[in-house]
């Protein structure tokens, strides 16, 4: 937008979206209700809108999701409020009112406002149930609109969370319960819905999270093979350990449609490949590392011409981490046999020279 537009002081009657699309969606997101089938009516208001600018007669909602994965909220009552001026009003209920003005308020504080003494019933419910969403801190609102807030120690009130703790920093996000709804859709039916979130930065890390977590879908259902392939497409690095019930020809796909030079090839938990199989991922892809640890079926011995003719570097298998320790153990063996045989030839030498030693004695005594 030109340089005009962001300085232009505000006025209610002209509304310019500076970000037409996210408005858009938070328009649609906030007039429309799901579950009641309804929809209301939203104003989208000038960017630079003062938080007390609107249609509203005491107070706001303010919700902050700078940070989507931890939506923040909070209630705030404008200078002013009607209930300063109201003339029934005593002296501690004006002083209990005014020192909560430009102060982030829980949603009890703020409906303390208009029905003072306690809340029962579906509001107490809401409210609860809101005390366990962060609340907006006094900085934020200050650096959104700079009016001299004060934080909730200043005002007297007590203190809530308004980051996420270190218990709670891996509770799922929205984002993260939301996208694997979509792979549960996308795992039973072939659905429009794919092509977009495919678009999405965050939608193959988070589908390779999921089938690692979720293994066994890539067999039970629908499309479960298909998302595994998709999700693999073009990876240097293959892990395949976790997917236990995949086939050699399954394999074999997943291989074909990965990098051409490949870092690593971890098929150990694949019970089901044979040494052929191995042998024609082998002959097609060049592999650094394949691990294939517990592969019963595999027969190491028939693949050591891949590691001379370098088509793969390194290949660890079971059998061979085994076999080092025979190695040694063949070498210890060899080892004390000879220290035994050096340590009686030794005791004969001992003997030996005692021996003449004695018979030169002997014949000494003779001699004489």
């Amino acid at each position: 937008m030109p340089h005009e537009t962001w300085n232009a002081p505000y006025r209610r009657e002209v509304c310019d979206q500076e970000f037409p699309f996210v408005t858009s969606c938070l328009v649609h997101g906030a007039a429309v209700d799901l579950k009641r089938g309804d929809c209301s009516n939203i104003s989208p208001l000038d960017w630079s809108t003062p938080f007390d600018g609107g249609d509203n007669n005491d107070g706001v909602t303010i919700i902050d999701f700078t940070d989507p994965h931890h939506v923040r909220f909070c209630f705030a009552v404008f200078d002013g409020f009607e209930q300063l001026n109201d003339e029934d009003s005593d002296t501690d209920g004006l002083a209990e009112s005014e020192r909560k003005m430009l102060v982030p308020l829980t949603a009890a504080e703020y409906l303390d406002f208009y029905k003072p003494g306690g809340l029962t019933g579906e509001l107490k419910k809401l409210v609860e149930q809101m005390n366990e969403v962060l609340l907006i801190d006094s900085d934020a609102l200050e650096d959104a609109w700079p009016r001299g807030w004060s934080s909730r120690v200043q005002a007297g009130l007590p203190g809530v969370p308004t980051q996420p703790s270190a218990i709670n920093a891996g509770a799922p996000s929205l984002t993260d319960i939301a996208m694997e709804k979509t792979f549960e859709k996308l795992l039973e039916e072939e659905h429009s819905l794919r092509e977009k979130v495919e678009e999405l930065p965050s939608y193959l890390p988070n589908l390779r999270t999921f089938l690692a977590k979720h293994p066994d879908v890539v067999n039970s259902r629908v499309y479960g093979f298909d998302m595994l392939q998709f999700a693999m497409e073009d990876q240097e690095d293959l892990d395949l350990y976790p997917f236990t019930s995949l086939r050699g020809e399954q394999v074999l796909k997943l291989v074909e449609a990965a990098a051409e030079s490949m870092t690593a090839l971890d098929l150990s938990g694949v019970q089901a490949i044979s040494t052929n199989d191995v042998k024609k991922i082998l002959e097609r892809k060049h592999v650094t590392k394949l691990t294939l640890w517990s592969n019963e079926a595999v027969d190491v011995k028939k693949l050591q011409h891949f590691v001379s003719g370098g088509t793969v570097k390194e290949i660890i298998h079971r059998e061979q981490f085994l076999a080092a320790f025979q190695s040694q153990s063949q070498e210890n063996d060899v080892y004390k046999k000879y220290t035994l045989a050096t340590t009686r030839f030794s005791v004969f030498l001992g003997f030996y020279s005692t021996l003449v030693l004695s018979l030169r004695a002997l014949l000494t005594v003779f001699s004489s």
